[in-house]
């Protein structure tokens, strides 16, 4: 098949569900817009990081590739058990892995804002004190005089 002009697949009869190969392109892009869906829901980012730490980032081949090409990733069983997302235990969206992986770095981004304001408050504090020790040497060394 050769598509020089790219190509569009269409998975439902009003052509508002699929995915394109654009022209020059090596990528498949998912029809993602937002008029195209429904039933938005919020995110729990730390519950999304907490949920994909725990699931198992294995390599691994098809038993039925004769080549072995190598892979990375979860397995369908363990993905959907933690997130319930697409249509089976068996499969994974080429979408859900995006969505999980930028809600745990908005986590991340998160909770690394936390620990740099802890750290400049824990700087601060250490300066205040470290001047109230040098203080204090200074008021014993003057009583001892």
């Amino acid at each position: 098949m050769v598509a020089s002009n790219g190509t569009f697949i269409h998975t439902n009869s009003t052509a508002t569900l699929g995915a394109q190969l654009p022209a020059n392109s090596t990528a498949w892009e998912a029809i993602c817009d937002s008029t195209k869906k429904e039933r938005y829901g919020q995110v729990n980012t730390r519950d999304v990081l907490s949920k994909l730490t725990m699931i198992p980032i294995e390599t691994w081949s098809y038993k039925d590739d004769p080549n072995h090409i190598k892979h990375i990733g979860p397995m369908a069983q363990d993905f959907y058990a933690a997130f319930h997302v697409g249509e089976s235990d068996t499969t994974i969206s080429t979408l859900d892995p995006d969505g999980v992986a930028l809600a745990a770095i908005q986590e991340l981004a998160k909770q690394n804002e936390q620990k740099d304001t802890k750290i400049t408050e824990l700087e601060a504090r250490v300066k205040q004190l470290e001047a109230a020790i040098l203080q204090f040497g200074n008021l014993t060394q003057t009583d001892k005089q």
